[in-house]
């Protein structure tokens, strides 16, 4: 059953993090464009802060799943 898994999250790995990456970057330039330059005080900007790293902790975590799985312990 591991290999299976192993293989489809293989396949979805650069779709699944290249997204995740890039919606995490662009959250941190739209916080961060919202914060020193609209300067709008309704703009929940910690928030959007932790969501860009959160985003960027799931496709970490995801990369480390399919290590697990893979069993490469280097």
């Amino acid at each position: 059953m591991r290999l299976p898994v192993l293989a489809f999250l293989i396949v979805l790995e650069p779709i699944v993090c290249g997204l995740l990456w890039l919606f995490s970057a662009l959250g941190l330039l739209g916080a961060f464009f919202y914060e020193l330059l609209v300067k709008d005080p309704r703009f929940p900007f910690w928030l959007a802060i932790g969501l860009s790293i959160g985003l960027a902790l799931l496709a970490a975590a995801y990369q480390m799943l399919i290590r697990l799985l893979g069993g490469n312990h280097d």
